[in-house]
């Protein structure tokens, strides 16, 4: 049989290809190359992992300082849609609205008796010291 026209060129390039595909693949044993880091990784994302730092700079803020003239400790446990009437404390986090990310945490507390009806957003920053609380402000508020 005589091949004509482009047909034995397709052949040969397939041919060629399987070629190389199968040398390139190989039997050996070792498997795929290792992995290697290539350009910049990205920075962590926000989480809703209690940062226990931060925690224990807004314990701290709420017992010196407080918020409206209140003051008082965290609650035990400290998410308020877990709290009871016997839950020791006077403040808890609204973990759904709060945010923990790298280098800002922003927590929505609320007082442990009614935790919805009076909430604040309690803004902290890391600096070289730790989380510092930079606002403590209703929350909800545009001031």
């Amino acid at each position: 049989m005589m091949l004509t026209g482009r047909g034995p060129i397709v052949f040969v390039l397939a041919v060629c290809l399987l070629a190389l595909a199968f040398a390139a693949c190989g039997d050996d044993e070792t498997g795929p190359p290792d992995p290697t880091a290539s350009g910049p990784t990205a920075s962590p994302a926000p989480s809703q992992a209690a940062d226990t730092e931060a925690i224990a700079a807004t314990l701290e803020y709420l017992q010196t300082e407080g918020v409206d003239g209140n003051k008082g400790e965290l609650s035990d446990p400290l998410n308020c849609s877990a709290i009871t009437d016997e839950t020791p404390g006077e403040f808890c986090v609204h973990d759904d609205f709060s945010i923990y990310a790298p280098g800002l945490v922003i927590l929505v507390v609320g007082e442990t008796e009614n935790p919805d009806e009076q909430t604040w957003e309690i803004r902290l920053e890391r600096d070289d010291s730790g989380w510092q609380v930079t606002s403590a402000e209703p929350f909800g508020s545009s001031e």
